[in-house]
């Protein structure tokens, strides 16, 4: 049994786990397209990207709003909440990213306001990750921020039938059959992600579940063990995480803001203060046991990347699962990782070290916390560069794929 909380120290012995190599044609440049035609199927999802409270530019074209997790012919109280951005990079026409949170019922403004989304508080993002691909953030499972129902998960299984449930019904809603799909998350997101993406896997329908490649950051795979727990001081800030004030919190839970993004009225929590989701822990083994292996094997493309900052979890931890774990017929990294500096990121100095075999890639990135798109924004887009196929390894030197000239 897992019981895992927000913002604890731990020393995570984390893990990980081999089909054509999707790195090895990586894409050609391609020069941004205009914006594709709003989806038609959708209308009452739409975000007026002008309108939203005390942001004075437009976000751009994006779709909010709560689906539900079963068929949505029987009525059904149990839903979850997403914003959905899409791209207007050519490249990115038949795929998606679902980014996922991770700490158990915390829910995704880190993501809209310090990671890769389109805002950053309430300033541009320059650099919004719908410039590269579509991209769906989601509160789940139920009970989550915004998602809303009256049943708990006992375990990953739970979460898994859950999302593929809700996920049939907005390829359907917003006609992606076929897309591939990419996910991304971190810390708990660990647990979560190969979980999902194993089920899917196992389905085998690809008109819905076509899972194409799983990034993880700064994951829990594996049994935790909490070494400390304490934190030094630092200065107040509405936009912190974690936040000393309720700055996050207090945004979102604005009727009109909720208004906005076709959120129900509830009383929002960045992370939760009501029991765990989990009512009795999480029953499932950590995904280092079994479903990542299971992920690398037919994917050939997962990631795992780690800040070097992070003293939350530690990237050593992350190795030594790593080396635990067999994949591809083979135990754990048959060579050294690289001590010398190899991830090439553009316009910076190396920003850390980068190991690929059998269809996992370890990542340890430089300067960058538990939040790595927050922290290091440039290295996380090259990273998602790397995962998407658009470059053919995290050495490669050269522009971003978005950027020309």
């Amino acid at each position: 049994m897992l019981s895992i909380k927000c913002f604890f120290v731990l020393v995570i012995v984390s893990s990980v786990g081999a089909l054509q190599n999707p790195h090895e044609e990586a894409a050609k440049f391609l020069k941004r397209s205009t914006p594709p035609e709003s989806t038609k199927n959708a209308p009452r999802f739409a975000v007026k990207g002008n309108k939203l409270p005390e942001v004075d530019f437009n976000i751009g074209e994006s779709y909010a709003g709560t689906l539900p997790i079963g068929p949505p012919s029987v009525g059904n109280a149990n839903n979850l909440w997403f914003w959905f951005f899409p791209s207007t990079n050519p490249a990115a026409k038949k795929e998606i990213v679902i980014w996922l949170s991770g700490a158990l019922a915390a829910v995704h403004f880190q993501l809209y306001f310090k990671q890769m989304g389109p805002l950053f508080g309430t300033v541009e993002h320059m650099s919004p990750l719908p410039i590269l691909t579509n991209v769906i953030y989601v509160d789940q499972p139920v009970g989550t921020g915004f998602s809303q129902g009256n049943i708990l998960v006992n375990n990953e299984t739970d979460v898994a039938n859950q999302f593929m449930g809700f996920w049939k019904n907005f390829v359907d809603t917003f006609s992606i059959q076929g897309h591939k799909i990419y996910f991304i998350g971190e810390s708990y997101a660990g647990q979560f992600i190969p979980w999902i993406a194993n089920a899917m896997l196992d389905n085998g329908n690809k008109t819905y579940f076509n899972v194409t490649g799983v990034q993880i950051n700064d994951p829990v795979v594996n049994y935790p063990d909490t070494l400390q727990q304490d934190y030094c001081p630092y200065l107040w800030s509405e936009l912190g995480y974690p936040s000393s004030g309720g700055g996050p919190s207090n945004y979102f839970n604005r009727s009109d803001v909720q208004r906005a993004i076709h959120a129900p009225r509830t009383n929002y929590f960045v992370c939760e203060a009501q029991p765990n989701i989990f009512p009795a822990g999480d029953q499932s083994l950590p995904s280092g046991l079994g479903t990542l292996p299971s992920v690398i094997d037919r994917t050939k493309n997962v990631i795992i990347v780690h800040g070097l900052l992070d003293f939350l979890l530690f990237a050593d931890g992350s190795l030594i699962t790593i080396q635990n774990m067999t994949w591809g017929g083979l135990q754990g990294f048959q060579t050294p990782p690289s001590s010398t500096f190899n991830f090439k990121v553009p316009s910076q100095a190396n920003q850390g070290t980068t190991h690929s075999e059998r269809g996992l890639t370890f990542v340890k990135v430089n300067l960058a916390g538990h939040f790595v798109p927050q922290y290091t924004p440039g290295a996380a887009y090259r990273q998602l560069e790397f995962l998407l196929g658009r470059i053919s390894s995290l050495e490669q030197p050269g522009p971003y794929t978005t950027v020309s000239g």
